[in-house]
């Protein structure tokens, strides 16, 4: 398993992308491309699908998918989110990184 941020969005912004779509495509990984639990709003200017965001830096840069939990192939995924929603009561703002997560089973 691959988990962290790589400040690198396979559509938007910045970054070496031919080496993301590489990592993302190894046959020993893969993608659950988790969605937001949340409403989202789209950014005409990205490519991206924005339910798969991670992050949002502001008008200058906007919302891009930058971190990754990719599970090894060997395992199934039941289910996977990007956490947007801050829990009730909770009196720290949410950080500009969302949480990211994957429910696994081991075959």
């Amino acid at each position: 398993m691959i988990m962290g941020g790589l400040n690198n969005d396979p559509f938007d912004g910045e970054g070496l992308k031919p080496q993301l779509h590489s990592l993302l495509s190894d046959p020993r990984l893969q993608d659950p491309e988790p969605l937001a639990s949340t409403e989202t709003v789209s950014d005409p200017n990205h490519a991206g699908p924005a339910e798969q965001d991670t992050v949002d830096w502001g008008r200058n840069i906007g919302s891009l998918r930058v971190d990754y939990v990719l599970p090894s192939a060997s395992l199934r995924v039941a289910a996977s989110a990007v956490e947007r929603q801050q829990a009730a009561g909770q009196a720290v703002e949410m950080p500009a990184h969302k949480p990211v997560w994957v429910d696994i089973f081991w075959k």
